[in-house]
């Protein structure tokens, strides 16, 4: 397995409500569904302590693509 994939649903006041938590296969893809309609989305990934988010504004049923890049080399230091 990759990174864990949290995936939060923002509302239009800031508030969050989680969607749901996934893991990415070993080459850092994931997939999840969601009800239909318009929403905005958190997605954040985290491994070996880094994380890093993306928002996303979905429109309708459809695959979209997120690039989040984690830079591990500080914790290889470790």
């Amino acid at each position: 397995t990759g990174a864990k994939i949290e995936v939060e649903e923002i509302d239009a006041d800031g508030s969050t409500k989680k969607v749901g938590s996934y893991y990415s296969d070993s080459s850092g893809e994931f997939s999840f569904r969601r009800p239909p309609g318009r929403s905005k989305l958190r997605v954040t990934a985290s491994l070996k302590g880094v994380k890093a988010s993306k928002e996303l504004d979905v429109e309708e049923a459809a695959i979209y693509r997120v690039a989040i890049s984690l830079d591990l080399s500080r914790t290889e230091k470790d």
